[in-house]
């Protein structure tokens, strides 16, 4: 009881500061609203400005068309000549004084160039027009992306450079051998307005056959220049952009009342009841199997939301159907764990410890980790008699349930064999081999290294049935090594298989150590596998570890290089000391 109080506290203090579907559905048409109104007057904005330039570029190429009719526009192409022949003759000498190369006024007029007569022209233009800064000439580097002043009005800037390019933060057009520079510029007392730089070329036609004449499009061509300050595009934009924000707010108005109220009756109030008979569902857990909390809801609208609430009336009955096969299936889960656990302790039991006799002159070391609750490997080592011992380890080809069962059978046919014909190990595995194929309808079959191990004569005889390559420690030496052999087949696939019986010393202080192919097949996140070589390495890292701190930091290294992924394979080891 008291913990339903508890969540019912709760649950008044969510709603209290909760931000209801109505409100979100509001807030959302706002912010489009908003964002539309924003993009919209940038966009007309920036197109009341690119219509009312353009009108002013018009206006500054009427300008120079008026101009180029007042004025003597040979005497001006020859004095744009005269400078330009100065100006490319600095450049070959290297020389930036070249303006002391230009023509000066008496020069020219002895050329009847009247330059006097050309500035008077340029003055009267620039008063007929009010929005006209500077008017004159000049030749435009291209390869250095400047104009060089021959001639303005007042003859202050003759011979000075100025780039034409777009780092001052302007916008510049280029058509045929036309130049346009547009600044957006703001000063103290005029504030915002326009600055238009247009260079209209002095020569009109480009194909009338005379080379003198027509050079606008070559390097250090002549030009006209204009200069057009003007403040009227802001002022038109402002008192424009003032009334369009008015007429839109007005509209905005009044299409999020519409749309808000057109949300409500259709989505919010139905989902309303869905809510709240989501919440009577959740806070009754006991009643799940009693009532139907869906089923009160009488939705009707043919579209998403109706959707919804046959989806959830649906969902009630599946989920209290789903909660019964649950209950079910948990309990046979359960039930299932308990026999796995069981099952892994019978099977561990089978399975004998390390072997330490004072009087014997070996000792032996097992360790086993199933990858599943249970698995198909196993060890084994039992006495023959006073002074032989049998050593064997096996992988059967599977893991979990059905590779335990197989190596139960497996490892009691072996032994048996083993027991019963001591002086052959390759007829014993051959008989146990047998045995095994008898009735292995499933054909899985097992990888078996068998031995006997004689104190007498420090001998083990053995037969490798297809497993994994056995490493030696050799004390004279101080290092481990493969023993390199051919392998025989593995057991539980064909009768009557001949296998090979080898032989190997062990002196004292020699070791031998088994393992299954879950050591050398264990991969890290990037599956990478362990290998032979990683594993010989490990290995001689420290040879003078033996026992259980052999195989407890050989196991370490094998958790690290997994880190944290899932082991995929049993994983078995056995190290025989003499």
């Amino acid at each position: 009881m008291f913990e339903k109080k508890e969540r019912g506290k709760k649950e008044t203090t969510r709603k209290g500061f909760r931000f209801t579907l109505g409100g979100k559905i509001s807030l959302a048409i706002a912010i489009t609203m908003l964002f539309l109104v924003l993009i919209s007057f940038f966009l007309v904005r920036y197109m009341l400005f690119v219509h009312i330039v353009s009108e002013d570029i018009q206006d500054v190429y009427s300008m120079g068309a008026t101009a180029m009719d007042y004025m003597q526009l040979s005497q001006c192409k020859r004095m744009c000549e005269y400078a330009r022949d100065a100006y490319e003759k600095s450049e070959d000498e290297d020389d930036d004084d070249y303006y002391e190369l230009f023509p000066t006024d008496a020069e020219l007029l002895t050329k009847k160039i009247n330059v006097v007569k050309i500035r008077d022209d340029l003055e009267v233009v620039k008063r007929n027009f009010d929005e006209v800064k500077d008017i004159g000439f000049c030749l435009w580097d291209k390869e250095n992306e400047q104009l060089i002043i021959v001639q303005d009005t007042d003859n202050t800037e003759r011979g000075t450079r100025k780039h034409f390019d777009e780092t001052k933060g302007g916008y510049v057009y280029s058509t045929r051998n036309h130049f346009i520079q547009v600044e957006k510029l703001v000063d103290a007392n005029k504030g915002q307005y326009i600055r238009i730089t247009a260079l209209i070329p002095l020569s009109q036609d480009e194909d009338d056959g005379d080379d003198d004449d027509d050079y606008s499009g070559d390097n250090n061509a002549s030009y006209m220049f204009i200069i057009h300050e003007s403040d009227t595009p802001y002022y038109l934009i402002y008192s424009y952009m003032g009334l369009y924000v008015l007429f839109i707010a007005i509209i905005s108005v009044a299409v999020h009342q519409i749309v808000g109220r057109l949300f409500s009756r259709q989505i919010v109030k139905p989902l309303k009841g869905l809510s709240r008979a989501a919440n009577n569902y959740t806070a009754n857990p006991d009643k799940l199997g009693q009532e139907r909390f869906f089923d009160k809801i009488d939705i009707k609208s043919n579209d998403e939301v109706g959707d919804l609430a046959i989806a959830m009336k649906t969902m009630e009955v599946e989920i209290r159907q789903y909660i019964e096969n649950l209950k079910e299936i948990t309990e046979e889960k359960q039930k299932l764990a308990t026999e796995l656990e069981i099952a892994a302790r019978i099977q561990m039991n089978m399975l004998p410890e390390k072997l330490e006799l004072s009087d014997k002159p070996y000792e032996i070391y097992p360790f086993m980790r199933p990858a599943r609750s249970v698995g198909g490997d196993f060890y084994d080592f039992f006495p023959i008699d006073e002074h032989r011992v049998a050593l064997v380890i096996a992988d059967v080809s599977d893991k979990g349930v059905p590779a335990a069962l197989f190596m139960a059978v497996s490892k009691i046919l072996i032994k048996g064999r083993l027991g019963n014909v001591p002086d052959d190990v390759a007829m014993a595995l051959r008989d146990a081999n047998n045995l095994i194929c008898s009735n292995n309808k499933d054909m899985m079959f097992v990888t078996v290294f068998a031995g006997i191990y004689d104190e007498r004569t420090r001998t083990l005889k053995y037969v490798n049935a297809g497993h994994e390559d056995p490493i030696v420690y050799r004390k004279a030496e101080d290092k481990y090594s493969y023993i390199m052999e051919e392998h025989d087949m593995f057991m539980g696939i064909e009768e009557n298989l001949e296998f090979t019986l080898r032989e190997i010393t062990l002196e004292s202080g020699d070791r031998l150590f088994l393992y299954t192919d879950g050591v050398t097949e264990a991969a890290d996140a990037q599956e990478n596998r362990y290998g032979t070589e990683r594993l010989l390495n490990a290995l001689n890292e420290d040879t003078s570890l033996m026992g259980d701190d052999f195989i407890n930091n050989l196991w370490d290294k094998l958790s690290q290089f997994q880190d944290m992924n899932n082991q995929a394979d049993d994983i078995t080891m056995v190290l025989f000391e003499a």
